[in-house]
């Protein structure tokens, strides 16, 4: 009776014989060493030509381990989210640069930024009015970048409510989110990932602000 196999998808099949060619890799790297290494007393002309036979063989174990890396990585990717914005020009559809996995809810940031550690859903509310978190609404509920807080310390970095002040962000929300996430040529990179890395300063804001634009229009 043949074997009927229901429920398993392309992709995991493709995984599979994957994890599969890399087994059977090592299992041959295996009889190779005991039939060099027996037949020839363990002598150096015989380890020397133990590596020269095992390193094609560890090639492709390495080949494989990076395609199959590559296969799990694109299937765990979740699909970019998109919303529907009102322009001065008309509708756009934006996709998010971030995922929702990447930002906190109102009782999450109260959380975070409370002394005493319990939720307050008003904070998040009064910082994002304040211009010092930026917020986005998204199917009628804001969502908080994570980037911006500094959990340690609870307290929104210095330098995050500097830019979200200067930019205004509780006016112009997604033109400050696509300035957080657009790579800017004076920075050198993103504002987000340098603020991640402690190292966007004030100045540095200032600097891009005056020199480049944002916003949505």
């Amino acid at each position: 009776m043949p074997l009927v196999v229901v429920g398993v998808s392309s992709d995991g099949w493709d995984k599979a014989r994957g994890f599969a060619r890399i087994v059977k890799l090592i299992d041959d790297s295996s009889t190779l060493s005991r039939a060099v290494l027996e037949g020839s007393d363990n002598d150096f002309a015989a380890y020397r030509e133990w590596l020269q036979a095992l390193k094609p063989i560890a090639e492709a174990v390495d080949q494989e381990s990076r395609e199959l890396k590559a296969q799990v990585g694109q299937s765990n990717q979740t699909p970019p989210m998109v919303v529907e914005l009102e322009t001065a020009t008309g509708q756009l559809d934006y996709v998010l640069p971030l995922s929702l996995e990447e930002t906190l809810s109102s009782s999450e940031v109260g959380e975070l930024l409370s002394p005493s550690g319990n939720p307050n859903r008003t904070l998040a509310k009064r910082r994002r009015q304040s211009n010092e978190l930026l917020g986005i609404e998204i199917s009628g509920h804001y969502r908080y970048p994570r980037f911006q807080i500094d959990a340690l310390r609870r307290c929104i970095h210095p330098v995050v409510a500097y830019a979200n002040s200067e930019m205004e962000s509780s006016e112009d929300p997604w033109g400050t989110l696509d300035w957080w996430y657009t790579p800017d040529r004076i920075l050198g990179g993103r504002p987000v990932d340098l603020v991640i890395a402690g190292e966007l300063t004030e100045e540095a804001v200032d600097n891009t602000l005056a020199f480049g634009s944002h916003g949505m229009s």
